[in-house]
């Protein structure tokens, strides 16, 4: 049987999260978990296995990158993806530099780069 893998997908916006969810469709073995905001992240994080998180940076109360902070602060290392509007903001860059985010998706985005860029993270 083919392993399952929880991708928690963390945006204000319901809308994005839908769109994840259609692109990564054709992968019956992603399954995908929502949080429509940071807070509602970290606490799916500290109660529920995930191999991949998927963060927008813009959101009310704490960006995408201060989630992914505290969350390895609690000692939860997932690896990530930050899909963003912002991808030249300096704080999404310093957390591609440190290695808190494996990849940064530009929105708008692609199916088809959401499939390959978590395809890809998935067997690294």
């Amino acid at each position: 049987m083919e392993q399952s893998w929880n991708i928690l997908v963390v945006d204000d916006e319901r809308y994005n999260i839908d769109l994840v969810r259609r692109a990564l469709r054709p992968r019956r073995r992603y399954n995908i978990i929502a949080a429509d905001s940071p807070t509602e992240a970290l606490m799916i994080l500290a109660s529920t296995e995930v191999h991949l998180l998927i963060v927008d940076q813009k959101m009310p109360g704490m960006t995408g990158v201060e989630l992914l902070e505290h969350a390895k602060l609690a000692g939860t290392l997932v690896p990530a993806i930050m899909a963003t509007a912002y991808p030249d903001d300096a704080d999404v860059r310093q957390a591609l530099a440190v290695h808190l985010i494996i990849r940064i998706l530009d929105k708008p985005w692609f199916s088809q780069e959401m499939l390959g860029a978590v395809d890809q993270a998935i067997v690294a």
